[in-house]
């Protein structure tokens, strides 16, 4: 199944122009669009000259993108520079792209500006694949990392063997949970691991921790922005920090926690699981007791004997909850 990515950091359009020139090598049909009627190039020069440019050949307007490559013929890849420039409309379109006409979709763009997404990074990280730097960066300090993934994503598991594996090593550890969830004092899974929480927040809870080397947070989605921007804060003073948590729930939305978790950590990890297709899943279904998927109600619903979830694909998901097909 194609795949829709997004790309950020230092060195996109050279990445861009690198990619479109295999691909071409390679015999395949590639379309390079903007929303910015400009020949991208690379910022880095010889002798004045870019020492990658390319020429779009697709420049993003107000016209349906779905429509446009709908009616094209033997499109293997798309790719998408100032993707942050982007509509949500157009955003969601490039999705429908990639799961319904199996074209793989490769966005570059900002995650951030002035430390904040913009509507159409934010709702690429959210329907994306793979979130991914296009240069990795090294850090002096330990990093700030968000694991996630769909449910059934093993989050918690491994995020207790990395706590006791940190024990183990003689690394002091704290372990962090929000209040909001099924067990109030304990991190545990459904295979009955599980640990004594040293903090459980509540929504106006400050986090003020000394004395630690890592900081382990289960169920980040939970968490304020404000309690995201504290642990960056203590993050900042030599303390790894380590959040799992769910990227978006059950309509494809970033929780609030989530939302700040992907604008600011230094490293986004997604953690695998599988669709009932066999397909890598990438979104949280709701579903009442009889197994029919809901579309709608409030963002957070524990999984408590009144509803019910499940991983699907990005297929699955656009065909059987939000009923669309190409």
């Amino acid at each position: 199944m194609a795949k829709l990515y997004f790309r950020y950091g230092d060195g996109k359009s050279s990445d861009l122009v690198r990619v479109a020139y295999n691909y071409n090598e390679m015999g395949m049909n590639v379309v390079v669009m903007t929303p910015t009627n400009k020949t991208i190039k690379s910022n880095v020069s010889v002798e004045d000259r870019p020492l990658f440019e390319r020429e779009i050949n697709y420049i993003i307007s107000d016209n349906s993108i779905y429509d446009d490559i709908k009616n094209m013929h033997n499109i293997n890849s798309i790719l998408v520079d100032d993707a942050h420039l982007l509509t949500v409309k157009h955003v969601e379109e490039l999705f429908l792209i990639s799961t319904l006409l199996n074209i793989t979709v490769i966005t570059y763009g900002d995650r951030t500006i002035n430390d904040k997404s913009t509507k159409a990074s934010l709702r690429l990280m959210e329907l994306a694949n793979m979130i991914e730097p296009v240069e990795t960066t090294y850090f002096k300090r330990p990093k700030f990392e968000f694991y996630y993934g769909a449910m059934n994503a093993s989050k918690t598991a491994k995020l207790l063997y990395k706590y006791y594996a940190l024990k183990k090593d003689g690394i002091k550890a704290t372990l962090i949970k929000p209040a909001l969830d099924r067990d109030i004092e304990y991190v545990s899974t459904r295979a009955g691991l599980k640990a004594k929480a040293d903090i459980v927040l509540n929504k106006y809870d400050d986090i003020n921790i000394s004395n630690t080397d890592f900081i382990l947070v289960d169920e980040a989605q939970f968490l304020t922005a404000k309690q995201i921007d504290e642990l960056k804060c203590i993050n900042q003073n030599n303390v790894a920090v380590r959040c799992y948590g769910l990227k978006t729930d059950f309509k494809t939305y970033a929780f609030e926690g989530s939302k700040r978790l992907l604008e600011i950590s230094d490293e986004i990890i997604k953690l695998k699981t599988i669709c009932r297709c066999n397909d890598g899943a990438e979104f949280n279904a709701r579903m009442d007791l009889e197994g029919n998927y809901i579309a709608d109600g409030d963002t957070v619903a524990i999984d408590n004997g009144s509803v019910k979830y499940t991983s699907l694909c990005p297929k699955c998901y656009t065909e059987k909850v939000l009923k669309i097909r190409k």
